[in-house]
């Protein structure tokens, strides 16, 4: 007697779970619905989302936004754009080495601030490139509007060729709390980009603006005020391959 509360406990948790990726379709799918203004082809699109992603919320998380993103509304786009995801998930849990001259393994490079706390999602066809990014991030002082930085990296489908730390600094001048955590990031950043740490971060820092090459990378750190004279300004620490044309990321 006293095991049956455990056992139907336990005899609900399968009942739950499928209670929780029913509601999680819904949810996720509603905008969907709206956007495909269809009634047959968001039913159709659901249909395969559910048999092609089952109980994978991160690859129907990553579906959703591509139809929106890249503007989908046709039964072969849909089909294309599933198969997509599902084999970005395969690539990944198997990332292929990317040769040095080509750039940098996506899958590794958008993990490069991963120890120093910045996450970025998944890497994906955007509009008219691929990139992977984090959210801003606030650093620096308590304020009405804080500092904040961010990751993002640009490329093709099969590497990465540019990356980019980028700094708003809201006031200035810049606390030094803001500066060692800048310093920190661009530090680690282009250590791994460059396999190498035989660099002088603050040296560069007070170079701006400061380009440096080796091999086929360059490493720039550039500022830029805000337009609206306030005193803030971006700071940009950018590595990328050489050749690689980017004048809009």
């Amino acid at each position: 007697e006293l095991l049956t509360p455990v056992l139907l406990s336990f005899s609900f948790m399968p009942f739950i779970y499928m209670l929780y990726l029913y509601q999680a379709y819904e949810t996720k799918l509603l905008g969907l619905k709206i956007y495909f203004d269809d009634e047959a082809l968001f039913n159709y699109a659901k249909k395969l989302a559910i048999c092609f992603f089952r109980t994978d919320l991160d690859a129907l998380n990553r579906w959703v936004r591509n139809i929106h993103i890249n503007e989908i509304k046709t039964k072969e786009g849909i089909k294309a754009s599933l198969k997509d995801v599902k084999l970005r998930k395969k690539i990944e849990s198997n990332p292929p080495e990317v040769d040095n001259k080509y750039g940098w393994s996506p899958f590794l490079a958008k993990d490069f601030l991963v120890g120093k706390g910045v996450d970025t999602n998944d890497y994906h066809f955007s509009f008219d490139t691929w990139i992977s990014c984090s959210h801003m991030i606030e650093i620096g002082n308590d304020g009405l509007f804080r500092d904040s930085v961010a990751y993002y990296l640009y490329g093709d489908e099969y590497a990465a060729k540019k990356l980019k730390l980028r700094a708003n600094i809201n006031n200035s001048p810049i606390s030094n709390c803001s500066k060692n955590t800048i310093s920190l990031l661009a530090e680690e950043l282009i250590s791994k980009a460059l396999g190498d740490d035989d660099f002088n971060i603050n040296e560069l820092f007070s170079k701006i603006p400061v380009m440096i090459k080796k091999d086929n990378r360059y490493v720039s750190i550039t500022k830029e005020d805000f337009a609206s004279q306030n005193g803030g300004y971006t700071l940009e620490v950018v590595i990328e391959i050489e050749g690689y044309s980017s004048k809009d990321h």
